[in-house]
């Protein structure tokens, strides 16, 4: 919403729209992640912070060449280009370096995708499914 402000009502450009839509939203972003999101790692706030502001400027710098290069180089409207390039970096940068590196969640995929296995297995167990007739 902010990138829509600047750029629409400010008539900023869509390169200064998208670095302050990513500031605003970065800002946002840190304090929801660290209070809710993420609860519950072992990291300083001062440990969080620093880890976070580099992580964002990787977004920043990500966010606004992605949209430049979907405008300008694909040819898609600004608009379009912002939030095609917004959902990329947000899944493919954003949360897994957070969860990563920032907040310290340090468990492998492999331990993630073993639990998900157990919670599985016990649940088709109390609803009298047997094991053997499922195809997982």
């Amino acid at each position: 919403m902010t990138r829509l402000f600047v750029d629409k009502i400010l008539c900023a450009g869509y390169l200064s729209a998208t670095f302050v839509g990513a500031i605003a939203g970065g800002v946002v972003n840190c304090f929801v992640n660290y209070n809710w999101a993420f609860g519950g790692n072992d990291r300083s706030k001062r440990s969080v912070v620093w880890r976070y502001l580099l992580i964002w400027l990787g977004s920043i710098l990500l966010n606004t060449c992605g949209t430049w290069f979907f405008k300008e180089i694909v040819g898609m409207k600004a608009y379009y280009a912002m939030m095609l390039t917004s959902l990329i970096v947000a899944v493919m940068w954003n949360y897994l370096m957070q969860y990563f590196f920032v907040f310290g969640h340090h468990s492998s995929v492999s331990d993630s995708m073993r639990e998900r296995y157990r919670l599985l297995r016990e649940f088709l167990s109390r609803n009298n499914y047997k094991e053997e007739n499922s195809n997982l």
